[in-house]
């Protein structure tokens, strides 16, 4: 598979005050529950940080930033200027209940789309989620631009770019879940608590009756 997965766990969580990548949900890590979803996906997956010693445990390539204090745009710009495949799909580990069919989706719509798209990014109830989303190579070269002239806000690099939007709408994965879960966001401690009580639910509806 001609896929790198890139799975963001540069952030500094000041929101939440602990590090979103290694929070317990049903039992597995977040980072744990994205390679889970990302691995049938990806041929390979890289963790893109600046702490290489807390995620030895994954067994995944480390990528540091270039620019620091830059966000997210410097994650996915170390692990674009990394990668040699076509098709990046990225996720932050803002997202603990990451699907492996919507990332199958997005794979698929990229590799199916036209030459001249360089990002596909779903949209959902409105809101452009480009932090699960997937990314052709070349668009490094916009965000590496953007990064030199001080931009530092991931709207403004995805606004140069060919995007084709996909409005997700209810799109079941495997396990009977909607997009809207696979979209979920945890940055405050209140989210962490949610994201708790959403899988003590999913567990419950998946026991047998």
């Amino acid at each position: 598979m001609n896929r790198l997965g890139i799975i963001l766990a540069g952030g500094q969580s000041q929101r939440m005050g602990q590090n979103k990548a290694l929070l317990q949900i049903g039992g597995r890590t977040v980072i744990g529950t994205i390679i889970e979803a990302m691995s049938p996906v990806c041929g390979q997956m890289v963790v893109s940080s600046m702490h290489p010693e807390l995620y030895e445990f994954t067994g995944l390539p480390v990528i540091p930033d270039r620019y620091e204090g830059a966000g997210p745009l410097a994650g996915i710009h170390a692990a674009l200027n990394y990668s040699g495949q076509e098709w990046n799909l990225v996720c932050s580990c803002d997202h603990p209940f990451a699907s492996r069919t919507l990332f199958e989706g997005l794979i698929d719509l990229a590799e199916q789309a036209d030459e001249s798209v360089e990002a596909v990014i779903p949209v959902y109830e409105g809101r452009i989620q480009p932090l699960v989303a997937v990314y052709r190579r070349r668009s490094y070269a916009q965000l590496d631009y953007g990064l030199e002239q001080g931009e530092r806000r991931v709207l403004d690099w995805i606004n140069r770019l060919n995007v084709k939007q996909i409005e997700i709408g209810d799109w079941p994965d495997s396990e009977g879940r909607e997009a809207g879960l696979a979209l979920f966001n945890m940055n405050r401690p209140e989210d962490y608590t949610e994201a708790l009580r959403l899988a003590s639910k999913l567990e419950h509806k998946a026991r047998p009756q």
